[in-house]
């Protein structure tokens, strides 16, 4: 069902039945760059808030808040938003959306938890929404069902604030 709903909406997409079930990046993930999108069609977040960020949250999960835009799939034809606007050590709640021309604009809020390759949570028609910390500072995001699946870049536009004690 997902695989169909995927190719209905004109997500670009590569079947690929080498690829476990244990999450691993596609190999030219780390030659994408962030940029704008191609499309015309612009992602909407609804949530702008975000929540302040505890001190005791390690540094490294605290790099995922905020909100994150970029572009998916080949050619970039989806404009992609994320906020991570709330964070504790284990998980996050996440918005993710989406515009494109084939399909319109999509969001959605899940939870989303921590695991070794970053942030991963379940849209609600069953693709896994994917986040990864890259080195460079900008967030790998992936949308991904069975063997079929899109990527792309995101860079950060706004940084959550900090308890203060």
């Amino acid at each position: 069902m997902v695989e169909e709903y995927l190719k209905e909406i004109g997500l670009p997409h590569k079947e690929d039945p080498t690829i476990k079930a244990i999450f691993e990046w596609p190999g030219f993930q780390t030659n994408l760059m962030p940029a704008d999108s191609n499309s015309t069609v612009k992602a909407a977040l609804t949530t702008t808030a975000l929540m302040p960020l505890n001190p005791d949250i390690t540094a490294e999960k605290r790099a995922f808040g905020g909100i994150w835009e970029g572009w998916m799939c080949r050619n970039a034809t989806h404009d992609s938003k994320v906020a991570v606007f709330y964070l504790n050590n284990e998980s996050a709640s996440v918005e993710y959306a989406s515009g494109s021309e084939s399909r319109g604009s999509y969001s959605a809020i899940i939870t989303a938890e921590f695991d070794t390759y970053g942030l991963k949570g379940k849209l609600p028609y069953g693709a896994d929404l994917i986040l990864g910390m890259r080195s460079d500072g900008n967030m790998n995001i992936m949308i991904k069902h069975k063997s079929i699946w899109c990527s792309g870049v995101l860079k950060q536009k706004q940084i959550p604030p900090v308890w203060k004690n």
